[in-house]
């Protein structure tokens, strides 16, 4: 399932949020180098952080740049399991374009501690 995410991203840090409410963030977990997500009460993601983001979209996609992800206000972010692991798909619109980008595959969350918790 898709969810509809508002987008905040800092050139300085090379960081893309995707959230759809932080204030219903139950635990934030940490399933990549480069991937934070966070969960609510029902362990289902309403928010994507991307470290690196700049530098990971555009190796996956050379038409992405900074100025794309610095112009985001929306974006969809579906999270795909796949045995024991999570595909994420973000997809967005950018003049009349719509890209969709998967992410390397990540590790479930099972098993992995939290980074915090609300």
């Amino acid at each position: 399932m898709e969810i509809r995410c508002k987008v905040n991203y800092d050139t300085k840090s090379d960081v893309l949020w995707l959230y759809t409410n932080p204030k219903r963030t139950k635990e934030s977990v940490l399933v990549s180098e480069d991937v934070v997500l966070d969960l609510d009460m029902y362990d289902q993601v309403i928010g994507v952080e991307l470290f690196w983001a700049y530098e990971l979209l555009h190796t996956l996609n050379p038409r992405i740049t900074e100025e794309m992800l610095g112009a985001l206000q929306e974006a969809w972010v579906e999270v795909i399991p796949y045995r024991q692991q999570r595909i994420i798909a973000l997809r967005f619109v950018h003049e009349g374009q719509t890209i969709t980008e998967r992410l390397p595959i990540l590790s479930n969350t099972d098993g992995v501690l939290p980074v915090a918790v609300s």
